[in-house]
């Protein structure tokens, strides 16, 4: 009986289409965000790309509208594992070795760069007024 219903389960016409599994902050090269549930969201195909936190040039009220809601549901439901992210000793202590790492190569500085994005805090609140995320 219970394989029966897995089967029913397994169906094609079970899973849904046009949908995608998508990082909310990004940083997906960072270990720990990467697979963090508070960083993912099933969303549908189409509104993938007003999740991003990035200014696009047809932006429109819809778009900055959705993702402002869409911004505060997330910093509403996980604003307490977000604040504890920001303050877990293992991530402060890699951004600390990235901030004081050093090397004569010339694309370092942009690699430090990046590296300090995806092991940095994440945004705690909503900026209405400029429409992005605030940091502390």
């Amino acid at each position: 009986m219970a394989i029966a219903k897995l089967k029913d389960c397994l169906k094609y016409e079970s899973i849904p289409h046009s949908y995608q599994c998508a990082h909310i902050f990004g940083r997906t090269k960072n270990p720990l965000l990467f697979t963090a549930l508070f960083n993912l969201c099933f969303i549908p195909d189409m509104f993938a790309s007003w999740t991003d936190d990035k200014k696009y040039k047809d932006d429109n009220e819809y778009r900055l509208e959705f993702r402002k809601q869409f911004y505060k549901k997330v910093l509403e439901n996980y604003g307490r594992v977000i604040r504890s992210y920001n303050t877990d000793k293992d991530r402060i202590q890699m951004y600390e070795k990235i901030k004081k790492a050093n090397g004569e190569e010339d694309n370092l500085p942009r690699w430090r760069v990046s590296l300090e994005k995806q092991w940095g805090e994440l945004p705690t609140e909503y900026d209405e007024s400029s429409d992005s995320l605030k940091y502390n």
